[in-house]
């Protein structure tokens, strides 16, 4: 299953909060280092504007205390407790809304006493309404300005994590809660607008992890109705189609998806297991190779490819694929099918056999090489283990209904 390409706009939550440290702990940081490493202010005149506060030894300690938390917080925030918290959707929204109400409301609580501390500056300095007009005002719309920010950063961020929801970008919620996400940000938007195509899509793909193939089928098919070109739904839809029986169908969209996307060798690799299916071999061949050459740490391609060879008996082209598929990967089913189907076209049933055997007990739900060792077995005259085949067949296919 496939999703549209998406830009990355994620950036963690660790570097707002380090961001927003920083901006806290820059002034208490600044008068333990101005404590250590100079004279106080007071005994310079020519700093007027320095707070001789700073220089206390009651504010030395309030600063290190201060820096002290913050630091103890930065590392609190790399921690697996702190990254279980940051996952819930509601943790971003909540520490932006908290932040912003709590600097707005000081905000206003500091105009009404005429005294402000500046966001800007940390805690440390104060500015008079009555006799630092300029500097107070200053203030007070900077920390308006914060935390107004903040508070619209949190309906922003919130939308944000919906739509990561929606088109599953971190890999973090449950299809159901995917589901739910794309249905919220759908009653928002209209029929007609840029991404509510995109949001139809993104909810087939969810129904789709979830096997509800037909809620599924329906959102792809709206999908591909609002956009013809929609590849990435088409080839999801063919992946549906192919589950629910319908091999013709799932063929015709998988040649339409790779029409507008050439470079999807997936979509090759499928279609050439449905030609196979029908015996056009030729077909069969030409899309492995395909796929191969667009996947070629893939050996499904050439394990298939060697199995089509091996149908038409072209039985050095099959073993060429079927060892190339072997060095990629030694325990590959395909490459063992295509093996012992290899021994059965040339007529060693009693290999085949033995191959087919290995294939099972590595797969016991293969059904290809249930099926196959069991024509195997009617070749060899062995009834009673045919009629062991044959059932095991039926009772895997009633399993499956």
């Amino acid at each position: 299953m496939q999703q549209h390409g998406l830009m990355a706009r994620d950036i963690p939550v660790q570097v707002w909060l380090l961001l927003l440290a920083g901006l806290i702990g820059f002034v208490p940081a600044r008068a333990i280092w101005r404590h250590m490493t100079g004279p106080p202010a007071r005994k310079d005149p020519r700093r007027v504007v320095d707070d001789p506060r700073l220089h206390w030894p009651g504010s030395l300690i309030a600063n290190i205390a201060v820096v002290a938390e913050i630091i103890l917080f930065c590392i609190f925030i790399f921690t697996p407790w702190a990254a279980h918290l940051a996952h819930a959707p509601f943790f971003a929204p909540l520490l932006f809304a908290g932040l912003g109400l709590w600097i707005v409301s000081s905000t206003l609580r500091d105009i009404a006493k005429g005294e402000i501390e500046p966001l800007a500056r940390g805690f440390q300095w104060t500015f008079m309404r009555e006799t630092q007009p300029k500097r107070f005002w200053a203030s007070a719309t900077w920390n308006l300005m914060l935390g107004g920010g903040m508070l619209w950063a949190t309906f922003g961020w919130a939308s944000q994590q919906l739509e990561d929801q929606c088109y599953d970008r971190r890999n973090r919620g449950t299809a159901h809660e995917e589901v739910a996400a794309c249905d919220k940000l759908l009653a928002k938007q209209s029929a007609g607008s840029a991404s509510y195509q995109s949001l139809i899509a993104a909810r087939g793909a969810a129904y789709h992890r979830m096997e509800k193939y037909d809620a599924a089928l329906a959102d792809y098919n709206l999908a591909i109705k609002l956009d013809p070109k929609d590849s990435y739904s088409l080839y999801n839809r063919a992946l549906v189609l192919e589950q629910r029986g319908r091999p013709a169908q799932a063929m015709h969209d998988y040649t339409a998806s790779l029409k507008l996307r050439a470079d999807n060798g997936d979509a090759y690799l499928k279609r050439g297991l449905l030609f196979m299916q029908v015996k056009r071999l030729d077909d069969a061949i030409a899309d492995f190779g395909r796929a191969h050459d667009l996947m070629p740490a893939d050996p499904w391609s050439l394990a298939n490819r060697g199995i089509a060879y091996a149908w038409k008996k072209d039985i050095r082209r099959a073993k060429a694929d079927l060892d190339a598929a072997r060095l990629i990967d030694p325990d590959n089913q395909g490459v063992l099918q295509g093996e012992a189907l290899t021994s059965l076209v040339m007529g060693d049933w009693r290999e085949g056999v033995r191959q087919l055997t290995i294939a099972i007990k590595k797969d016991p739900q293969d059904r290809w090489s249930l099926a196959m060792r069991r024509d195997a077995y009617r070749m060899l005259n062995e009834a009673e283990n045919m009629e062991n085949d044959t059932s095991a067949l039926m009772r895997m296919n009633g399993a499956a209904e």
